[in-house]
């Protein structure tokens, strides 16, 4: 029963308990890992958008106490103290932001905490200056409207609303636009806000603006709430599959891919997720079983001098060895990536042949030793918790089995090639010295 013998071996509970409890250990270690970049590129993607919106606020801000200039000397002390305390606050924020990109995660975490809450002080200042400013603005207005300097009686709210229209669809359009920018969504989208406010300030026209409000706004506000939405719903559920998916690709050597964070998106990111999981289970079961078996060869004197990978065209893979013998032969033993495990004896020589009737009969002897060690073998791995799932093949000792294996098909040691290169040599010089003597 010493022919090629191809089996898979599955584990005992016990462990199998031990390599999943391990697998777990690691997932964590990794998931942590895989959260705190995530994380990191998140609070500087928010660091960058704060420094965009800052500049844009800034922009407004100056601009309207350009206007106020413009009309007249209307900002009072107090007012000029807010903005210069202000622009102040602002550049503070800007050297923050800066100075961000060299933090580590720690650093990076609490820095973004900060930029946030000043940008919202920031925010909310900024706009009752802006609301004051042009308060101040139209009284000054209103004071050299000679109609109403003689008496016109209108209210206040009622002076405000004969600012010119395309006053009030600039500033409506600004304001949902930066309101935009607040969601949550996603950086692709971000940037097409970025882009649409860019070619909104651009348009000068009113007709152009009230297009612009009915074909580029509205379909964005649109895709915007669903988005901001959708991930306000599912923020924990995407963050921890993401982590994990990143964390399986990492173990596997697998090219990450990007996953819209959508319905359709998600659910492709879990199937992944949980096929990447089983692999990861299944190639540590496979690993143990594999050193294992590598162990007790070694432990039983078997010594490996060489080994080769293949990949098929059709996906599957397989993994040889060479170990050694006696008497110039070898056992060569296949893991495939389906979990198939064979072991055969062979002789060796450097290139494609049959072996010739002597060593079919030297072989068939050595195949019947190999079926005692093989006993031995898989007592040892039962030892170590690997049990017989299933038995493909056991070939009797028989010389039909008998082969020659091409080592040069395989990675050799270094020292077992010098000692072939020495025996091929000898018997070389053994040949041409034969010759000389006929």
């Amino acid at each position: 029963m010493s022919g090629p013998k191809s089996s898979r071996y599955t584990l005992t509970a016990e462990q199998l308990k031990r390599i999943h409890e391990e697998q777990e250990r690691l997932r964590k270690e990794l998931e942590e890992k895989a959260r705190q970049e995530r994380e990191s590129k998140e609070a500087k993607e928010y660091i960058t958008g704060v420094r965009t919106r800052t500049y844009r606020l800034l922009s407004t801000i100056r601009e309207y106490e350009q206007k106020a200039h413009t009309v007249g000397d209307v900002l009072s002390e107090e007012t000029q103290s807010k903005l210069t305390k202000l622009y102040s606050k602002i550049e503070q924020l800007d050297i923050i932001c800066r100075n961000s990109i060299r933090n580590d995660y720690s650093e990076l975490m609490k820095t973004r905490d900060i930029v946030e809450e000043q940008f919202n002080n920031i925010s909310t200042e900024g706009g009752n200056l802006i609301s004051a400013i042009k308060e101040m603005i139209l009284q000054e207005q209103i004071q050299k409207d000679e109609i109403i300097a003689k008496g016109m009686q209108v209210s206040f709210a009622y002076v405000g609303s004969i600012e010119e229209p395309k006053d009030l669809l600039q500033e409506r359009i600004n304001t949902e636009l930066e309101n935009l920018l607040r969601l949550d969504i996603s950086y692709k989208l971000r940037t097409e806000v970025e882009r649409a406010v860019e070619q909104f300030d651009s348009i000068k026209e009113d007709n152009a603006r009230s297009n612009f409000a009915a074909i580029t706004l509205e379909p964005l506000k649109k895709r915007c709430t669903s988005e901001d939405a959708f991930r306000k719903a599912n923020a924990n559920r995407y963050k921890k599959a993401i982590d994990r998916y990143v964390s399986l690709c990492r173990q596997l050597e697998e090219r990450e891919i990007t996953f819209e964070y959508t319905e359709e998106g998600l659910l492709a990111l879990e199937k992944n997720v949980l096929d990447y999981e089983k692999r990861v289970l299944y190639d540590a079961e496979q690993s143990y079983i594999s050193s294992s078996i590598d162990e007790v060869m070694r432990e039983m004197g078997y010594v490996v001098i060489g080994h080769r990978n293949v990949r098929k065209k059709s996906g599957k893979s397989f993994k040889s060895k060479l170990l050694t013998y006696e008497d110039g032969t070898v056992v060569n033993v296949t893991e495939s990536s389906n979990g198939q495990i064979t072991m055969e004896i062979g002789g060796i020589d450097s290139i494609d042949r049959l072996p010739d009737a002597n060593e079919r009969v030297s072989l068939q002897k050595k195949m019947e030793g190999f079926c005692r060690d093989f006993r031995e073998i898989e007592r040892h791995l039962t030892e170590r918790g690997i049990i017989l799932d299933t038995r493909l093949a056991m070939a009797p000792p028989e010389e039909k089995y008998a082969q020659i294996i091409n080592y040069t098909d395989y990675d050799l040691k270094e020292d077992f090639n010098r000692a072939i290169a020495r025996k091929s040599s000898a018997i070389e010089s053994q040949k041409i010295q034969q010759l000389r003597n006929e």
